[in-house]
């Protein structure tokens, strides 16, 4: 067994480094705009004053987005930052044993910032298995869902209050785009033959059908906008079923997700959700096909998906782009 790698230990200037960072550029690739980036680049920042787990995680994501920039750093900015991810998820477990509503707003970013940990570490660190796009997936599910416990812990009248901006309504078609809306039907269809020719469980069968009719409305809703919630909403609502099955490599549950993975295409430039998209379909599409080579036609729309985001840098987006607010994936490093 190998020796524990040795702590970094940061000085106070690096952190005062890590926090400007955040102000000037890290806070600005979570946004979508003037309402909401208020939030994390004042609000979230004001409750780190008084939540150390809060500070702890603005440094973990600022020193993984400091990794990402800078190749010659990497090594050392990524054990940083899993070192406060580690501290903070530890104080942040003491505060959910006693939430009330001094630490409601703490709780919640902790929640959302660790959320987006999951989906950063393997672009930060490139050269990483297949694999470990899938770990991190389940990870952002289960993370994910503990946000929505937050949420319902924290009372109907928190989405009013100092995190309002991320409950405004949005403008979306609510339509499937066509091919989305094939592909998906195909999945479905091929669900239904399984219910009939194999020992099916109606909670297995339950558990597909309601994947994709979620994941048709979340396409539905980034079919017209930019904003990239419901990337977050399919994984934070999906039934525990599915997830199981996932885990354990199920091979209908494995197409699911790899049309997830397409929902992921839609953040390929921020730096955060850079290569997970293509990743996880790349490697759901290796897993599901080695299995059975015919299941190839449940795949081909999503690798489409991929391929078509390699090349032009992330999928088409509708017009009303936003990206002059807030920037390049890769802002300026320190």
């Amino acid at each position: 067994m190998q020796p524990p790698s040795p702590l970094v230990e940061p000085t106070r200037m690096q952190e005062l480094e890590l926090m400007v960072h955040w102000m000037n550029f890290t806070c600005k690739t979570l946004s979508h705009g003037p309402p909401d980036y208020e939030i994390w680049h004042k609000t979230i920042p004001e409750d780190a004053v008084h939540h150390e787990f809060v500070m702890d995680g603005i440094f973990a994501l600022t020193s993984l987005h400091i990794a990402f920039d800078n190749a010659s750093k990497r090594l050392y900015y990524t054990k940083l930052a899993m070192q406060y991810q580690n501290s903070g998820i530890k104080k942040y477990q003491r505060a959910l044993e006693e939430p009330n509503e001094g630490n409601f707003h703490a709780l919640f970013a902790f929640s959302l910032i660790t959320t987006i940990l999951a989906l950063a570490f393997p672009n930060a660190c490139p050269g990483l298995p297949l694999f470990s796009h899938k770990e991190s997936i389940v990870s952002l599910v289960e993370l994910l869902q503990g946000v929505a416990a937050v949420h319902r812990a924290c009372g109907p009248t928190f989405h009013k209050g100092r995190f309002n901006a991320f409950w405004q309504p949005l403008s979306y078609s609510n339509r499937c785009s066509d091919d989305a809306s094939a592909a998906l039907s195909r999945v479905r269809q091929h669900v239904d033959e399984m219910a009939k020719s194999e020992s099916l469980t109606p909670e297995r069968h339950k558990a597909y059908l309601q994947g994709l009719e979620s994941l048709e409305k979340e396409f539905g809703s980034m079919h017209g906008s930019r904003h990239l919630g419901p990337i977050l909403s399919w994984p934070a609502n999906i039934d525990n079923e599915l997830l199981q099955l996932f885990k354990n490599k199920d091979q209908m549950a494995e197409v699911i997700f790899m049309h997830y993975g397409v929902l992921l295409l839609h953040a390929r430039d921020r730096w955060w959700a850079r290569d997970i998209g293509v990743c996880l379909i790349e490697g759901l599409t290796i897993s599901v096909c080695t299995l059975d080579p015919q299941w190839t036609c449940l795949t081909q729309w999503a690798e489409r998906a991929a391929e078509t985001a390699i090349e032009h840098g992330r999928l088409s987006w509708p017009v009303d782009d936003v990206s002059s607010f807030y920037g390049s994936s890769r802002e300026p490093s320190v």
